[in-house]
């Protein structure tokens, strides 16, 4: 997998400026970390792209880019801040209305509560 696409992807809205696109920009590039296992620059990357969709009151894209965050920090084995992340967006993915983000979201907290008890 190759970041060149999703790097160009960026520059280009950059030149937009249109402030969402951006952020879905930059969500993407971090699901493309994910996948290279470069889970501290896909966090990076979900925190630019979380407060281009906070000044923005962007509630899908606020959760998206939180659930991002959980993804990352779970694959890290850090399943308290990934538990943060969820139980953020959980709240932000009613306001949509996302019937399915609800029930993914609520998975993904009771993986990361079942993780922690594990340890």
């Amino acid at each position: 997998m190759e970041l060149s696409n999703a790097k160009e992807a960026l520059d280009q809205v950059m030149i937009s400026g249109d402030r969402i696109a951006i952020g879905h920009a930059l969500a993407n590039l971090s699901l493309d970390y994910i996948a290279l296992g470069q889970y501290s620059s896909a966090i990076d990357c979900y925190i630019e792209a979380l407060a281009l969709f906070q000044d923005s009151h962007n509630p899908q894209g606020m959760s998206r880019a939180l659930m991002g965050m959980g993804l990352a920090y779970s694959s890290m084995g850090q399943y308290l801040q990934a538990l943060d992340c969820y139980l953020l967006a959980l709240p932000l993915l009613g306001k949509i209305p996302d019937t399915m983000g609800v029930e993914i979201t609520s998975r993904a907290i009771e993986h990361a509560r079942q993780s922690l008890k594990d340890r």
